[in-house]
């Protein structure tokens, strides 16, 4: 068993585990940002899922700890986990299970979620590979705003199938600047900063943008209708 960024690979049985949190956002009353529950849970599955998807694994069980009853608020994050499950080609009627709140009443919204995946690929960056981020930065009402702009499933599904890209990491709540270091430990080398323009600290929240790391020969083959900034080069 060992652990590689945010995920815990279990080697023996090939088995990739990720998860994610969500509390204080959505319908509830002492929720402290009102948000869509629907779209809140969406992204609550969307990131451990892509988080799999990045080391090239593929997901097959979601398992969702909710601290809110089933009826009817619950069933409303089903229906954004749901979603992102079937944006993932996951299996709902066979990998999917959970748990609600029924003893207590709930004022305020927490979502958990955990997601198996079978298999992976880790690959790292090599001496003058490329850095590129994808996507844009988004949190909150500005994604709700600009969603079109951040990185979607289908982006993360077609990144992981493109064999020329190494690195592929999603950006959270700690910014660029935190995965390239990332990068830079895992491969061994150290990355040039060549665009002094982008915010290398800004929150991605549920990864709406990334960082891929390949040979700038091979930048034609990418095939993404999302902004694409080049960042750096390993050095």
């Amino acid at each position: 068993m060992k652990k590689f960024r945010d995920t815990i690979i279990l080697d023996d049985i090939d088995l990739v585990v990720t998860t994610d949190s969500a509390a204080g956002i959505g319908e509830k009353e002492h929720d402290a940002v009102y948000a869509s529950i629907e779209t809140v849970s969406y992204y609550a599955a969307f990131v451990p899922i892509v988080e799999a998807l990045c080391v090239r694994s593929k997901p097959f069980v979601l398992v969702d700890t909710l601290c809110n009853e089933r009826v009817p608020y619950g069933e409303k994050i089903m229906r954004g986990i749901k979603r992102a499950m079937r944006d993932a080609s996951m299996d709902i009627e066979s990998g999917f299970t959970g748990s609600t709140e029924e003893n207590f009443v709930t004022t305020m919204t927490g979502i958990g979620v955990t997601v198996l995946s079978r298999g992976h690929d880790i690959r790292k960056a090599q001496k003058g590979d490329a850095v590129y981020a994808i996507g844009r930065a988004l949190v909150g009402e500005e994604l709700a705003k600009h969603e079109y702009e951040a990185m979607s499933m289908s982006d993360y599904i077609y990144l992981s199938s493109q064999d020329y890209i190494h690195d592929i990491v999603p950006i959270g709540s700690q910014g660029a600047m935190h995965e390239l270091a990332e990068i830079e430990s895992y491969a061994g080398l150290k990355a040039r900063i060549v665009n002094d323009d982008f915010d290398y600290s800004q929150s991605a929240g549920p990864s709406t943008l990334c960082l891929i790391t390949m040979k700038e020969e091979d930048f034609n083959k990418l095939n993404l209708k999302k902004a694409i900034n080049l960042l750096a080069y390993m050095e």
